[in-house]
């Protein structure tokens, strides 16, 4: 966490920022949808530690697990594109509403 902080006043040129002055800053870049290397340091340490858990899960709507299911079985691979990072997709579908369901994709791929 210390390296995160420090990284985080790095990143805003305030060596000597407190925990008031780091906090209103984080809240800030999410409120910008930063791309803050800090930020997506700590929002993985909570996702983590949140579906770790059992905090929360990944929301999946009904229809979803029986069609990747069927796509499955009729041999279609199945890959997840998505502009989160690899980690945060393998948490959300890894700890989904209907279990661990990483085994039906063949792979995850993000834009960059």
């Amino acid at each position: 966490m210390k390296t995160i902080l420090d990284n985080l006043r790095e990143e805003i040129a305030q060596p000597a920022a407190g925990a008031e002055e780091l906090i209103a800053t984080l809240f800030a870049f999410m409120d910008e949808d930063r791309k803050s290397t800090a930020l997506k340091a700590l929002q993985g340490i909570i996702w983590r530690d949140g579906y770790v858990h059992g905090d929360f899960t990944g929301h999946l709507y009904p229809d979803v697990l029986p069609a990747l299911e069927k796509w499955k079985s009729q041999g279609i691979d199945l890959y997840v594109y998505s502009s989160g990072s690899v980690a945060a997709q393998k948490l959300l579908f890894g700890y989904s509403d209907e279990g661990d369901i990483t085994h039906l994709f063949n792979g995850i791929s993000i834009p960059w």
